[in-house]
């Protein structure tokens, strides 16, 4: 399920492929949670991940792997784009 506010793009298609996103992907897979408020924060490695938010207009972004019966079976994520000046 995605719900996101009016004027705002959907991510549930680029989110669902991983693939992009290298360092989340193994973070996930290692059953680690993310955490971050803007994506600066991430480490050296999570370089590219940093920059597909950047270009997804987010800055915070919180990830937790969901596992069923030990298996990883998808993920939950809260993500807040940058703040917009209108014109």
């Amino acid at each position: 399920h995605e719900w996101h506010r009016e004027g705002l793009s959907p991510l549930r298609g680029i989110l669902e492929h991983l693939a992009p996103f290298r360092w989340g992907h193994s973070e996930m897979l290692a059953d680690r949670t993310i955490s971050i408020r803007r994506p600066e924060e991430l480490p050296r490695e999570a370089a590219n991940d940093a920059l597909l938010l950047r270009g997804l207009d987010l800055c915070a972004y919180f990830q937790i792997p969901v596992r069923v019966g030990g298996r990883l079976v998808g993920f939950a994520c809260l993500a807040s784009s940058r703040p917009r000046e209108t014109p």
